[in-house]
């Protein structure tokens, strides 16, 4: 089963492996943009991520996948339901920090993202969620066309937590508004209980967001580190000090 981070690595690699029935098979050429579908609900529909809220059908969605990464959403999130899905074969947990306990997060086999609002702003909190290493940051949606303001807000996130982001859109999202996304530290689309022509639509979209190399990112672009392998020794010497 393909873990998320890889997933997201190998999407924004340009030329990158597809990955399961991602934005292209071994037979499809066409580029991915950096962006990956990923469908919200107990259907898949061909989306590249599925996540789902309940536990009851993750082992179904994993035999399902075609090694793509399946993840868990909950709010709240107890341990006995990470437990769970570690279980079922989940490789990704999704929790709310006001929400969860901190035993829920010691799960060694599964990647964890952090539901963040948009509307957090404190440097120091969002700094701190960051030492949690999250794979992704999941946040609200913003208006289609983005106003500045929520760019802004975009950007801010991605840096201060240093990972990518995922966001709520429609399937018909313009590929404008899907390219600011991108450029905003994006790397996760979104789509609830989608049908298998809603995310074919929302790839149609990805497919005319132009590519982007790392040689042409514009210096404005947020930097959104890769999460380390190894633990970060300077941080946790500190926590012992």
């Amino acid at each position: 089963m393909t873990k998320l981070s890889d997933a997201i690595q190998s999407a924004r690699r340009r030329g990158g492996r597809p990955i399961g029935f991602g934005l292209g098979t071994s037979n499809d050429k066409r580029p991915q943009r950096g962006l990956l579908i990923a469908a919200v609900g107990r259907e898949r529909s061909g989306a590249d991520v599925h996540l789902l809220s309940t536990t009851d059908g993750v082992a179904e969605a994993v035999s399902a996948a075609d090694d793509s990464p399946v993840g868990l959403s909950a709010d709240p999130l107890p341990k006995q339901v990470v437990d769970e899905a570690e279980e079922a074969g989940a490789t990704f947990v999704v929790f709310t920090p006001a929400t969860t306990t901190a035993v829920a997060l010691l799960a060694e086999s599964l990647e964890y993202g952090v539901r963040v609002g948009a509307d957090t702003t404190d440097e120091t909190e969002l700094r701190a969620l960051g030492s949690l290493r999250p794979v992704i940051v999941v946040t609200d949606a913003v208006p289609d066309p983005l106003p500045v303001s929520d760019l802004l807000g975009l950007r801010r996130l991605a840096m201060l937590i240093g990972a990518p982001l995922a966001v709520p859109v429609q399937a018909d999202a313009s590929p404008t508004h899907l390219q600011s996304l991108r450029d905003s530290g994006v790397a996760v689309l979104l789509l609830d209980a989608p049908s298998s022509e809603g995310v074919a639509a929302l790839r149609e979209q990805v497919a005319k967001v132009p590519e982007v190399s790392r040689k042409d990112r514009p210096a404005a672009a947020p930097v959104v580190p890769s999460l380390p392998n190894e633990p970060n020794d300077d941080f946790e010497d500190r926590l012992q000090a």
